[in-house]
Protein backbone atom coordinates (compact mmCIF):
# COMPACT_ATOMS: atom_id res chain seq x y z
CA UNK A 1 0.00 0.00 0.00
CA UNK A 2 1.44 3.85 -0.46
CA UNK A 3 1.11 5.68 2.26
CA UNK A 4 1.64 9.83 1.57
CA UNK A 5 2.58 10.90 5.16
CA UNK A 6 1.17 14.16 5.73
CA UNK A 7 3.78 16.63 5.79
CA UNK A 8 2.56 19.10 8.76
CA UNK A 9 2.89 20.39 11.88
CA UNK A 10 1.32 22.06 15.12
CA UNK A 11 -2.12 20.49 13.69
CA UNK A 12 -5.16 21.21 16.21
CA UNK A 13 -8.28 19.98 17.12
CA UNK A 14 -10.65 22.67 18.90
CA UNK A 15 -13.86 20.71 20.57
CA UNK A 16 -13.52 23.35 23.28
CA UNK A 17 -11.82 26.28 25.32
CA UNK A 18 -10.26 23.88 27.56
CA UNK A 19 -9.50 20.34 25.60
CA UNK A 20 -6.74 20.86 22.62
CA UNK A 21 -5.58 17.65 21.32
CA UNK A 22 -2.68 17.01 18.20
CA UNK A 23 -3.84 15.12 15.49
CA UNK A 24 -1.88 14.72 12.48
CA UNK A 25 -3.85 13.12 9.50
CA UNK A 26 -2.29 11.01 6.85
CA UNK A 27 -3.29 10.11 3.61
CA UNK A 28 -2.99 6.59 2.15
CA UNK A 29 -3.97 6.24 -1.56
CA UNK A 30 -6.45 9.18 -1.75
CA UNK A 31 -7.98 8.20 1.57
CA UNK A 32 -7.81 10.80 4.75
CA UNK A 33 -7.16 8.57 7.61
CA UNK A 34 -7.44 10.21 11.70
CA UNK A 35 -5.42 8.76 14.49
CA UNK A 36 -8.11 7.31 16.52
CA UNK A 37 -6.67 7.55 19.90
CA UNK A 38 -6.83 11.18 20.09
CA UNK A 39 -9.74 11.76 18.36
CA UNK A 40 -11.93 9.94 20.62
CA UNK A 41 -9.82 11.45 23.75
CA UNK A 42 -10.76 14.46 22.25
CA UNK A 43 -14.45 13.85 22.86
CA UNK A 44 -13.63 12.28 26.33
CA UNK A 45 -14.07 8.69 25.21
CA UNK A 46 -11.57 5.92 26.90
CA UNK A 47 -9.30 4.47 24.85
CA UNK A 48 -7.68 0.98 25.23
CA UNK A 49 -5.50 -1.01 23.18
CA UNK A 50 -5.85 -4.60 22.93
CA UNK A 51 -2.09 -6.23 21.77
CA UNK A 52 -3.15 -9.68 22.13
CA UNK A 53 -5.68 -9.20 19.21
CA UNK A 54 -3.79 -6.18 17.51
CA UNK A 55 -6.95 -3.99 18.13
CA UNK A 56 -8.42 -0.33 19.86
CA UNK A 57 -11.21 -0.61 21.84
CA UNK A 58 -13.38 3.19 22.61
CA UNK A 59 -16.14 3.10 24.43
CA UNK A 60 -18.17 5.90 27.09
CA UNK A 61 -20.85 5.42 29.05
CA UNK A 62 -23.08 5.08 25.52
CA UNK A 63 -21.09 3.05 23.59
CA UNK A 64 -18.34 0.68 22.45
CA UNK A 65 -16.74 0.66 19.70
CA UNK A 66 -14.05 -1.86 18.30
CA UNK A 67 -11.61 -1.50 15.53
CA UNK A 68 -9.28 -3.94 14.45
CA UNK A 69 -5.57 -3.32 12.33
CA UNK A 70 -6.45 -4.38 9.05
CA UNK A 71 -9.82 -5.18 8.89
CA UNK A 72 -12.19 -3.58 6.89
CA UNK A 73 -15.70 -3.54 9.47
CA UNK A 74 -16.20 -1.97 12.55
CA UNK A 75 -18.05 -3.46 15.23
CA UNK A 76 -20.32 -1.42 17.45
CA UNK A 77 -21.80 -2.67 20.67
CA UNK A 78 -20.56 -6.21 20.14
CA UNK A 79 -23.62 -6.75 18.14
CA UNK A 80 -23.55 -4.83 14.50
CA UNK A 81 -20.68 -4.27 11.94
CA UNK A 82 -19.96 -0.91 9.85
CA UNK A 83 -18.07 -1.34 6.41
CA UNK A 84 -15.31 0.80 5.81
CA UNK A 85 -13.81 2.42 2.76
CA UNK A 86 -10.15 1.04 3.76
CA UNK A 87 -9.29 -1.46 6.08
CA UNK A 88 -8.07 0.13 9.69
CA UNK A 89 -4.27 1.35 9.44
CA UNK A 90 -1.29 1.12 11.72
CA UNK A 91 1.20 3.99 10.84
CA UNK A 92 4.17 4.74 13.22
CA UNK A 93 2.25 2.41 16.00
CA UNK A 94 -0.34 4.33 15.57
CA UNK A 95 -4.17 3.15 14.78
CA UNK A 96 -5.84 5.76 12.26
CA UNK A 97 -9.50 5.22 10.90
CA UNK A 98 -10.89 6.86 7.61
CA UNK A 99 -12.60 10.19 8.06
CA UNK A 100 -15.86 8.83 6.21
CA UNK A 101 -16.14 6.82 9.62
CA UNK A 102 -16.22 9.72 11.43
CA UNK A 103 -18.15 11.99 9.46
CA UNK A 104 -20.93 8.91 9.04
CA UNK A 105 -20.87 7.37 12.90
CA UNK A 106 -21.04 11.41 14.39
CA UNK A 107 -22.89 12.54 11.70
CA UNK A 108 -20.38 15.42 11.13
CA UNK A 109 -19.21 17.06 7.94
CA UNK A 110 -16.38 17.56 6.18
CA UNK A 111 -15.22 20.82 4.79
CA UNK A 112 -12.15 22.26 3.16
CA UNK A 113 -11.76 25.94 3.90
CA UNK A 114 -8.73 26.63 1.18
CA UNK A 115 -8.84 30.28 2.04
CA UNK A 116 -8.14 29.74 5.84
CA UNK A 117 -6.22 26.27 4.92
CA UNK A 118 -8.69 24.82 7.58
CA UNK A 119 -10.45 21.58 7.23
CA UNK A 120 -13.86 21.69 9.33
CA UNK A 121 -15.12 19.00 10.74
CA UNK A 122 -18.71 19.93 11.94
CA UNK A 123 -21.89 18.65 12.67
CA UNK A 124 -23.72 22.43 11.53
CA UNK A 125 -23.81 24.77 9.20
CA UNK A 126 -20.77 26.16 7.56
CA UNK A 127 -22.27 29.43 8.02
CA UNK A 128 -21.92 28.98 11.45
CA UNK A 129 -18.23 28.31 11.36
CA UNK A 130 -15.97 31.59 11.76
CA UNK A 131 -12.34 31.87 11.19
CA UNK A 132 -10.29 34.97 12.10
CA UNK A 133 -7.09 36.28 13.18
CA UNK A 134 -4.30 35.27 10.59
CA UNK A 135 -5.86 31.69 9.44
CA UNK A 136 -5.01 29.88 12.66
CA UNK A 137 -7.31 31.43 15.42
CA UNK A 138 -10.73 29.86 14.90
CA UNK A 139 -14.30 30.04 16.48
CA UNK A 140 -16.67 27.59 16.47
CA UNK A 141 -20.24 27.17 17.67
CA UNK A 142 -20.10 23.70 17.87
CA UNK A 143 -18.18 20.19 15.96
CA UNK A 144 -14.50 19.73 15.45
CA UNK A 145 -11.81 22.05 13.71
CA UNK A 146 -8.85 21.09 12.27
CA UNK A 147 -6.29 24.17 11.87
CA UNK A 148 -3.72 23.04 9.08
CA UNK A 149 -0.77 24.96 8.89
CA UNK A 150 0.50 23.48 6.23
CA UNK A 151 -1.69 21.67 3.82
CA UNK A 152 -1.69 17.91 3.68
CA UNK A 153 -2.15 15.34 0.27
CA UNK A 154 -4.97 16.16 -1.18
CA UNK A 155 -5.57 19.93 0.03
CA UNK A 156 -7.75 21.28 -2.61
CA UNK A 157 -10.97 20.38 -3.95
CA UNK A 158 -9.18 20.33 -7.50
CA UNK A 159 -6.47 17.56 -5.99
CA UNK A 160 -9.30 15.81 -4.74
CA UNK A 161 -11.20 15.79 -8.20
CA UNK A 162 -8.62 14.83 -9.96
CA UNK A 163 -8.02 11.44 -7.63
CA UNK A 164 -11.66 10.77 -8.38
CA UNK A 165 -11.24 10.84 -11.99
CA UNK A 166 -8.21 8.51 -11.48
CA UNK A 167 -10.35 6.24 -9.81
CA UNK A 168 -13.00 6.01 -12.59
CA UNK A 169 -10.64 6.32 -15.53
CA UNK A 170 -8.76 3.35 -13.98
CA UNK A 171 -12.27 1.11 -13.96
CA UNK A 172 -12.92 1.88 -9.98
CA UNK A 173 -16.05 3.22 -10.74
CA UNK A 174 -17.89 2.60 -7.57
CA UNK A 175 -15.37 4.31 -5.46
CA UNK A 176 -14.81 6.95 -7.97
CA UNK A 177 -18.83 7.69 -7.46
CA UNK A 178 -18.04 7.71 -3.84
CA UNK A 179 -15.04 10.02 -4.07
CA UNK A 180 -17.90 12.27 -6.28
CA UNK A 181 -20.14 12.58 -3.72
CA UNK A 182 -17.89 13.10 -0.51
CA UNK A 183 -16.53 16.22 -2.85
CA UNK A 184 -19.99 17.78 -4.12
CA UNK A 185 -21.33 17.53 -0.46
CA UNK A 186 -18.43 20.01 0.31
CA UNK A 187 -18.49 22.41 -2.10
CA UNK A 188 -21.33 25.08 -3.86
CA UNK A 189 -22.96 25.13 -6.85
CA UNK A 190 -23.18 29.56 -7.10
CA UNK A 191 -19.39 29.33 -5.80
CA UNK A 192 -17.70 27.11 -8.29
CA UNK A 193 -20.68 25.85 -10.87
CA UNK A 194 -17.73 25.01 -13.31
CA UNK A 195 -16.00 22.78 -10.69
CA UNK A 196 -19.87 21.41 -10.04
CA UNK A 197 -20.92 21.17 -12.78
CA UNK A 198 -17.50 18.76 -13.83
CA UNK A 199 -18.40 16.84 -11.13
CA UNK A 200 -21.67 16.34 -12.07
CA UNK A 201 -20.93 15.26 -15.75
CA UNK A 202 -17.72 12.74 -13.96
CA UNK A 203 -20.51 10.95 -12.04
CA UNK A 204 -22.62 10.62 -15.17
CA UNK A 205 -19.72 9.13 -16.95
CA UNK A 206 -19.14 6.70 -14.20
CA UNK A 207 -22.51 5.21 -13.98
CA UNK A 208 -22.37 5.02 -17.65
CA UNK A 209 -19.41 2.88 -17.05
CA UNK A 210 -21.26 0.95 -14.76
CA UNK A 211 -23.96 -0.10 -17.34
CA UNK A 212 -21.84 -1.94 -19.26
CA UNK A 213 -21.19 -4.29 -16.57
CA UNK A 214 -24.70 -4.25 -14.34
CA UNK A 215 -28.05 -2.89 -14.25
CA UNK A 216 -28.06 -1.49 -17.59
CA UNK A 217 -31.27 0.44 -17.18
CA UNK A 218 -31.05 2.07 -13.50
CA UNK A 219 -27.52 3.14 -14.27
CA UNK A 220 -28.24 4.58 -17.45
CA UNK A 221 -30.99 6.66 -16.23
CA UNK A 222 -29.04 7.78 -13.24
CA UNK A 223 -26.05 8.94 -16.11
CA UNK A 224 -28.86 10.82 -18.22
CA UNK A 225 -29.71 12.79 -14.73
CA UNK A 226 -26.93 14.08 -13.79
CA UNK A 227 -25.87 15.02 -17.32
CA UNK A 228 -28.43 16.35 -17.60
CA UNK A 229 -27.67 18.31 -14.15
CA UNK A 230 -24.47 19.31 -15.66
CA UNK A 231 -25.96 20.86 -18.52
CA UNK A 232 -28.15 22.69 -16.65
CA UNK A 233 -25.59 24.25 -14.77
CA UNK A 234 -22.90 25.33 -17.74
CA UNK A 235 -26.25 26.90 -19.45
CA UNK A 236 -27.14 28.97 -16.54
CA UNK A 237 -23.62 29.73 -15.91
CA UNK A 238 -20.62 29.51 -17.82
CA UNK A 239 -19.72 29.84 -21.53
CA UNK A 240 -18.00 26.33 -21.87
CA UNK A 241 -17.42 23.65 -24.98
CA UNK A 242 -20.35 20.80 -23.78
CA UNK A 243 -19.38 18.83 -26.62
CA UNK A 244 -18.37 16.12 -25.00
CA UNK A 245 -21.05 16.42 -22.37
CA UNK A 246 -23.92 15.96 -25.06
CA UNK A 247 -22.24 13.55 -27.11
CA UNK A 248 -21.75 11.23 -23.77
CA UNK A 249 -25.47 12.22 -23.03
CA UNK A 250 -26.57 10.98 -26.64
CA UNK A 251 -24.51 7.91 -26.09
CA UNK A 252 -26.55 6.68 -22.45
CA UNK A 253 -29.85 7.00 -24.83
CA UNK A 254 -28.72 5.26 -27.38
CA UNK A 255 -27.73 2.64 -25.20
CA UNK A 256 -30.91 2.82 -23.37
CA UNK A 257 -32.82 1.75 -26.54
CA UNK A 258 -30.85 -1.53 -26.72
CA UNK A 259 -32.55 -2.60 -23.91
CA UNK A 260 -35.96 -0.89 -23.97
CA UNK A 261 -36.69 -0.95 -27.58
CA UNK A 262 -38.11 2.26 -27.33
CA UNK A 263 -37.51 4.66 -30.28
CA UNK A 264 -37.89 7.41 -28.17
CA UNK A 265 -34.48 7.21 -26.40
CA UNK A 266 -32.87 6.95 -30.31
CA UNK A 267 -34.93 10.07 -30.49
CA UNK A 268 -33.05 12.15 -27.58
CA UNK A 269 -30.09 10.51 -28.57
CA UNK A 270 -30.09 12.22 -32.08
CA UNK A 271 -31.12 15.37 -31.02
CA UNK A 272 -28.06 15.03 -28.18
CA UNK A 273 -25.61 14.37 -30.92
CA UNK A 274 -26.90 17.15 -33.02
CA UNK A 275 -26.22 19.68 -29.94
CA UNK A 276 -22.39 18.64 -30.04
CA UNK A 277 -22.12 18.84 -33.62
CA UNK A 278 -22.55 22.66 -32.97
CA UNK A 279 -19.72 23.20 -31.78
CA UNK A 280 -16.19 24.42 -34.20
CA UNK A 281 -13.61 21.66 -33.55
CA UNK A 282 -10.50 22.31 -34.24
CA UNK A 283 -7.70 20.34 -35.71
CA UNK A 284 -6.70 18.88 -32.76
CA UNK A 285 -10.04 17.68 -31.38
CA UNK A 286 -10.38 16.00 -35.04
CA UNK A 287 -11.28 12.56 -33.46
CA UNK A 288 -14.04 13.96 -30.91
CA UNK A 289 -15.56 14.98 -34.31
CA UNK A 290 -15.20 11.58 -35.80
CA UNK A 291 -17.05 9.66 -32.88
CA UNK A 292 -19.81 11.87 -33.08
CA UNK A 293 -20.48 11.34 -36.56
CA UNK A 294 -20.25 7.78 -35.93
CA UNK A 295 -22.38 7.74 -33.04
CA UNK A 296 -25.01 9.82 -34.85
CA UNK A 297 -24.70 7.19 -37.88
CA UNK A 298 -25.38 4.74 -35.53
CA UNK A 299 -28.78 5.83 -34.40
CA UNK A 300 -29.79 7.17 -37.68
CA UNK A 301 -28.85 3.15 -38.82
CA UNK A 302 -31.21 1.95 -35.94
CA UNK A 303 -33.79 4.55 -37.17
CA UNK A 304 -33.76 3.24 -40.73
CA UNK A 305 -32.24 6.09 -42.17
CA UNK A 306 -29.62 4.79 -44.18
CA UNK A 307 -28.34 7.49 -46.66
CA UNK A 308 -28.23 9.89 -44.02
CA UNK A 309 -25.95 7.66 -42.24
CA UNK A 310 -22.98 6.99 -45.31
CA UNK A 311 -21.77 10.74 -45.53
CA UNK A 312 -21.04 10.58 -41.52
CA UNK A 313 -19.49 7.26 -41.76
CA UNK A 314 -17.51 7.99 -45.21
CA UNK A 315 -16.37 10.98 -42.84
CA UNK A 316 -15.43 9.61 -39.70
CA UNK A 317 -13.67 6.32 -41.62
CA UNK A 318 -11.16 9.05 -43.43
CA UNK A 319 -9.94 10.65 -40.10
CA UNK A 320 -9.51 7.44 -38.71
CA UNK A 321 -7.84 6.15 -41.48
CA UNK A 322 -5.47 9.08 -41.50
CA UNK A 323 -4.90 8.99 -37.88
CA UNK A 324 -3.60 4.86 -37.96
CA UNK A 325 -1.08 6.10 -40.82
CA UNK A 326 0.53 8.74 -38.78
CA UNK A 327 0.44 6.54 -35.82
CA UNK A 328 2.66 3.09 -35.71
CA UNK A 329 2.46 0.05 -33.71
CA UNK A 330 5.96 -0.32 -33.08
CA UNK A 331 6.06 3.88 -31.57
CA UNK A 332 2.27 4.10 -30.16
CA UNK A 333 1.35 0.39 -29.42
CA UNK A 334 -1.62 1.21 -27.35
CA UNK A 335 -2.89 4.24 -29.39
CA UNK A 336 -2.54 2.70 -32.82
CA UNK A 337 -4.52 -0.66 -31.62
CA UNK A 338 -7.57 1.94 -29.93
CA UNK A 339 -7.75 3.56 -33.29
CA UNK A 340 -7.65 0.20 -34.97
CA UNK A 341 -10.77 -1.13 -33.33
CA UNK A 342 -12.84 2.29 -33.31
CA UNK A 343 -12.23 1.63 -37.59
CA UNK A 344 -12.78 -1.91 -37.27
CA UNK A 345 -16.24 -0.83 -35.70
CA UNK A 346 -16.46 1.95 -38.31
CA UNK A 347 -16.27 -0.31 -41.11
CA UNK A 348 -18.40 -2.95 -39.07
CA UNK A 349 -21.57 -0.68 -39.13
CA UNK A 350 -20.76 0.45 -42.67
CA UNK A 351 -21.32 -2.80 -43.74
CA UNK A 352 -24.65 -2.51 -42.91
CA UNK A 353 -25.01 -0.03 -45.94
CA UNK A 354 -22.76 -0.68 -48.34
CA UNK A 355 -20.54 -3.32 -49.51
CA UNK A 356 -21.46 -5.61 -47.00
CA UNK A 357 -18.53 -8.21 -47.51
CA UNK A 358 -16.17 -6.55 -48.92
CA UNK A 359 -16.47 -4.01 -45.33
CA UNK A 360 -16.79 -7.02 -43.17
CA UNK A 361 -14.21 -9.09 -44.22
CA UNK A 362 -12.27 -5.47 -43.63
CA UNK A 363 -13.10 -5.12 -40.07
CA UNK A 364 -12.20 -8.68 -39.62
CA UNK A 365 -8.46 -7.94 -40.67
CA UNK A 366 -8.43 -4.71 -38.79
CA UNK A 367 -9.86 -6.63 -35.49
CA UNK A 368 -7.03 -9.57 -35.67
CA UNK A 369 -4.39 -7.43 -36.82
CA UNK A 370 -5.45 -5.04 -32.77
CA UNK A 371 -5.62 -8.39 -31.05
CA UNK A 372 -1.43 -8.39 -31.75
CA UNK A 373 -1.17 -5.35 -29.23
CA UNK A 374 -4.44 -6.14 -27.06
CA UNK A 375 -3.89 -9.34 -26.08
CA UNK A 376 -5.00 -11.58 -23.42
CA UNK A 377 -1.92 -11.27 -20.81
CA UNK A 378 -1.96 -7.62 -21.45
CA UNK A 379 -5.57 -6.53 -21.85
CA UNK A 380 -7.56 -9.51 -21.47
CA UNK A 381 -11.12 -7.44 -21.80
CA UNK A 382 -10.66 -5.24 -24.70
CA UNK A 383 -9.37 -9.04 -25.94
CA UNK A 384 -12.58 -10.20 -24.74
CA UNK A 385 -14.35 -7.31 -26.43
CA UNK A 386 -12.27 -8.11 -29.67
CA UNK A 387 -13.50 -11.49 -29.97
CA UNK A 388 -16.87 -10.12 -29.67
CA UNK A 389 -16.91 -7.84 -32.49
CA UNK A 390 -15.46 -10.90 -34.42
CA UNK A 391 -18.18 -12.79 -33.36
CA UNK A 392 -20.67 -10.01 -34.86
CA UNK A 393 -18.27 -9.69 -38.34
CA UNK A 394 -18.76 -13.74 -38.80
CA UNK A 395 -22.57 -13.60 -37.54
CA UNK A 396 -23.25 -10.69 -40.51
CA UNK A 397 -21.68 -13.05 -43.06
CA UNK A 398 -23.30 -15.77 -42.35
CA UNK A 399 -26.30 -13.88 -42.71
CA UNK A 400 -24.58 -12.72 -46.17
CA UNK A 401 -23.72 -15.91 -47.31
CA UNK A 402 -25.41 -19.24 -45.17
CA UNK A 403 -21.45 -20.34 -45.14
CA UNK A 404 -21.36 -23.07 -42.42
CA UNK A 405 -18.27 -22.19 -41.60
CA UNK A 406 -19.12 -18.35 -40.68
CA UNK A 407 -21.86 -19.55 -38.59
CA UNK A 408 -18.68 -22.17 -36.64
CA UNK A 409 -16.67 -19.22 -36.45
CA UNK A 410 -18.94 -16.71 -34.66
CA UNK A 411 -19.76 -19.40 -32.26
CA UNK A 412 -15.82 -19.76 -31.63
CA UNK A 413 -15.54 -15.93 -31.44
CA UNK A 414 -18.04 -14.86 -29.13
CA UNK A 415 -16.94 -18.60 -26.94
CA UNK A 416 -14.01 -17.09 -26.56
CA UNK A 417 -15.25 -13.77 -25.29
CA UNK A 418 -17.09 -15.34 -22.92
CA UNK A 419 -13.55 -17.06 -21.23
CA UNK A 420 -13.27 -13.83 -20.46
CA UNK A 421 -16.31 -11.89 -19.21
CA UNK A 422 -17.64 -15.32 -17.01
CA UNK A 423 -15.06 -13.67 -14.44
CA UNK A 424 -18.39 -11.89 -13.67
CA UNK A 425 -21.45 -14.15 -14.37
CA UNK A 426 -23.65 -11.06 -13.33
CA UNK A 427 -21.89 -8.97 -15.91
CA UNK A 428 -24.10 -7.49 -18.82
CA UNK A 429 -21.46 -8.38 -21.72
CA UNK A 430 -21.91 -11.99 -20.36
CA UNK A 431 -25.34 -12.25 -20.60
CA UNK A 432 -25.03 -10.67 -24.04
CA UNK A 433 -22.64 -12.67 -25.61
CA UNK A 434 -24.87 -16.10 -24.02
CA UNK A 435 -27.72 -14.17 -25.83
CA UNK A 436 -26.10 -14.11 -29.01
CA UNK A 437 -24.24 -17.25 -29.04
CA UNK A 438 -27.54 -18.97 -27.82
CA UNK A 439 -28.85 -17.43 -31.34
CA UNK A 440 -26.26 -18.78 -33.26
CA UNK A 441 -26.36 -22.31 -31.87
CA UNK A 442 -30.60 -22.28 -32.72
CA UNK A 443 -29.28 -21.84 -36.51
CA UNK A 444 -26.65 -24.49 -36.08
CA UNK A 445 -30.08 -26.59 -35.31
CA UNK A 446 -31.48 -26.07 -38.16
CA UNK A 447 -28.57 -27.54 -40.38
CA UNK A 448 -27.45 -30.54 -38.00
CA UNK A 449 -27.43 -31.94 -34.40
CA UNK A 450 -30.82 -30.47 -33.90
CA UNK A 451 -31.55 -31.61 -30.58
CA UNK A 452 -28.19 -31.02 -29.30
CA UNK A 453 -27.55 -27.67 -30.54
CA UNK A 454 -31.34 -26.43 -28.70
CA UNK A 455 -29.95 -27.70 -25.67
CA UNK A 456 -27.46 -26.02 -25.99
CA UNK A 457 -28.84 -22.38 -27.00
CA UNK A 458 -31.75 -23.03 -24.06
CA UNK A 459 -28.99 -23.34 -21.58
CA UNK A 460 -27.22 -20.29 -23.13
CA UNK A 461 -30.47 -18.40 -23.22
CA UNK A 462 -31.28 -19.19 -19.56
CA UNK A 463 -27.92 -17.89 -18.23
CA UNK A 464 -28.12 -14.55 -20.15
CA UNK A 465 -32.11 -14.45 -18.58
CA UNK A 466 -30.53 -14.44 -15.18
CA UNK A 467 -28.97 -11.15 -15.87
CA UNK A 468 -31.86 -9.51 -18.42
CA UNK A 469 -34.59 -9.95 -15.17
CA UNK A 470 -38.26 -9.28 -16.39
CA UNK A 471 -37.73 -5.93 -14.26
CA UNK A 472 -34.93 -3.86 -16.05
CA UNK A 473 -35.25 -5.55 -19.17
CA UNK A 474 -38.43 -6.44 -19.92
CA UNK A 475 -38.82 -6.66 -23.66
CA UNK A 476 -35.44 -8.97 -23.70
CA UNK A 477 -36.44 -11.09 -21.52
CA UNK A 478 -39.28 -11.58 -23.03
CA UNK A 479 -37.32 -12.57 -26.10
CA UNK A 480 -35.41 -15.02 -24.15
CA UNK A 481 -37.82 -16.78 -22.52
CA UNK A 482 -39.80 -17.09 -26.04
CA UNK A 483 -36.38 -18.73 -27.28
CA UNK A 484 -36.17 -20.95 -24.14
CA UNK A 485 -39.52 -22.43 -25.16
CA UNK A 486 -38.63 -23.65 -28.57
Amino acid sequence: MRIDIAQCQNNKVEVNEKMNKSIIPKVVNGVTFIPIKNFYETLGWNVFWNAQNNAVTVENNKQKTVFKIGSSTVLVDCCYKIQLEAPVALINNRAYVCSTFITGEFGLKVVWDKGNNTLIVSDGEKKKVETGGKGNVVIVSDGLIVSIYEPYGIDTVQDMISHADMLLYGGNQEEALQRYREIIDNISETQSPKTYAHILSSMGNAFSTLAETKDVKTNLNKAIEFYHKALSIYNNNIVVDCQSLYNNLGLAYANLYKVTYEKTYLLHALDMFDEAAKFEMSDENILCKAAIECNKAKVLIALGNKEAARPLLIDAMGEYENQTKACSIDSSPYKWADLMLKLGNLYLDFSLIDDSEKNLLKAKCIFEEALEVRNLESYPMDYANIHKSLGEVYTYLFNIKSRHDYLVNAIEEYNESIKIYASDTSSVKYAWANYKMGILYMWLGNTEEKTKNRIKAKELFEKAAIVFNKTDYAELNRLLQENITI
